[in-house]
């Protein structure tokens, strides 16, 4: 899940919150994936003009991940 918000004790500047979620079609340990995924969303949900006072993403973990790294053996 991704998420943007503008200052809800600011009434007189533009309000906007927004928040997106989606699946990972195969389960990654991998922070590129996970960031790029992250990256697409935000971008599907920013909007120019709004003075954004927080954003932030959630990662969950739903049954059990059995997978392999990258990297050296």
């Amino acid at each position: 899940m991704v998420f943007i918000r503008t200052n809800p004790f600011r009434p007189e500047v533009p309000q906007y919150s927004r928040s997106v979620t989606t699946r990972l079609i195969t389960p990654s340990q991998d922070a590129w994936v996970i960031v790029n995924e992250a990256l697409k969303l935000l971008r599907s949900v920013y909007r120019q003009g709004h003075q954004l006072r927080q954003s932030g993403r959630s990662c969950e973990r739903t049954g059990n991940y059995v997978g392999t790294t990258s990297g050296f053996v």
